[in-house]
């Protein structure tokens, strides 16, 4: 049997489901282009609306940073209303690098809270071991959230 499209808009829907999809944007860029930065303020202010309109739990963005020219105006961002920020170190390494990024572009320029990236091979590749939770953890300030890869 197939259903048609007059159908389907009669099915029922999982309770607090709307037809609006959140579309998300990875891209590795400091937005420094015609219009880069009218669409990174178009997109911080197109999340807290929809979550405001469809009920929905708060949400995270995530910026990723691995050099200091990657995020251009980090005091330039701000939390908004149901969106929690995270500046999250992000790159591949030895455990000194990857400490000394955190603290240069992630403990100096902070937006609301602080992550941390740790990738299973890179940075791993050249002998080095993979950063423990516990060394993660004793990061001044902790970092909230942690990402594998």
């Amino acid at each position: 049997m197939t259903t048609s499209r007059a159908d389907a808009s009669n099915a029922p829907r999982a309770r607090g489901r709307g037809r609006t999809a959140l579309l998300i944007i990875d891209m590795i860029n400091t937005f420094e282009f015609e219009g880069g930065s009218a669409l990174a303020k178009q997109a911080s202010r197109a999340v807290p609306q929809i979550v405001k309109e469809k009920n929905l739990p708060p949400k995270v963005l995530i910026v990723h940073r691995w050099t200091r020219d990657m995020v251009t105006n980090a005091r330039e961002i701000r939390p908004v209303p149901n969106v929690q920020v995270v500046m999250d170190m992000d790159g591949w390494g030895p455990p000194w690098l990857k400490f000394d990024t955190y603290h240069d572009f992630i403990k100096s320029e902070p937006v609301q809270f602080t992550g941390f990236k740790l990738f299973f091979a890179h940075d791993t590749e050249k002998g080095h071991p993979l950063l423990t939770p516990e060394e993660v953890l004793r990061l001044t300030p902790q970092p909230l959230y942690i990402q594998y890869q």
